[in-house]
């Protein structure tokens, strides 16, 4: 299973903001592009932990668009996000 999201970074005044369509909750700023594209890495990975913490609603990441980045989730929340969602889709009381 990919946990790749589809990423927009888009220039923001001296900066560039990231969203991510599959996750509202992310919106980060940074200096650089390559800024913009670590911190935006590092809260997907941390909006993906919540959710799981939280025990709310996690679907697979949809295809990237045009013009969109691909960021992954990191080898470890990956597998988490992996097990959660079959763990809820497993249906436990």
């Amino acid at each position: 299973m990919a946990w790749i999201y589809g990423v927009k970074i888009a220039k923001d005044g001296g900066g560039f903001a990231v969203t991510v369509r599959d996750l509202p909750e992310v919106l980060t700023f940074g200096a650089t592009m390559d800024e913009a594209r670590a911190l935006g890495a590092d809260a997907i990975g941390a909006v993906v932990a919540h959710r799981i913490e939280k025990g709310k609603e996690l679907a697979v990441p949809s295809a990237p668009e045009h013009g969109e980045v691909e960021i992954g989730l990191s080898l470890q929340t990956a597998a988490k996000a992996s097990t959660y969602l079959a763990w809820r889709k497993s249906g436990p009381t």
